[in-house]
């Protein structure tokens, strides 16, 4: 899932908003934005389960300021996000795979410089590190946790 279209980005909500704040962004959404996508992306990141797909895809463990500055890097300047480190692995993951989508004139050496550090901060992602990140913001949020692997 593309950062740019991920439920939490659509929303303009984060990993620590309660149910209530979605459906609060969701209404608001809606009034901008189309309506369905809108609803879908609330329905995404109100139910539990369907919220763990939303989550492993985004910048999960970073504060709110922190996402909104990397996600203005990624449209501003997609080929800068190689070089932003002291991230999560799923996080950094996810920005490099957005990033790299969004590379324009690129060389081959490049493409394989981008693939080998997409493929090393692949190799760094802990699943039992990952829930307890998730965890922690789902306890913010008042979400239940996930409880397995």
């Amino acid at each position: 899932m593309d950062l740019l279209k991920n439920p939490f980005y659509i929303l303009t909500a984060t990993p620590r908003d309660n149910r209530s704040r979605i459906i609060e962004l969701a209404d608001e959404r809606s009034l901008m934005l189309d309506s369905n996508e809108c609803m879908n992306a609330r329905s995404d990141l109100t139910n539990p389960r369907k919220r763990l797909s939303s989550e492993v895809a985004w910048l999960i463990g970073l504060s709110p300021k922190r996402s909104g500055e990397l996600l203005s890097l990624l449209q501003e300047s997609p080929a800068d996000i190689i070089s932003v480190d002291k991230l999560t692995p799923v996080a950094r993951a996810n920005l490099l795979v957005a990033g790299f989508s969004r590379l324009s004139n690129c060389t081959s050496d490049c493409v394989a410089k981008w693939i080998l550090e997409i493929a090393w901060v692949f190799e760094k992602i802990d699943p039992k590190k990952l829930r307890v990140v998730i965890n922690d913001e789902r306890i913010i949020s008042g979400f239940p946790e996930v409880t397995d692997v």
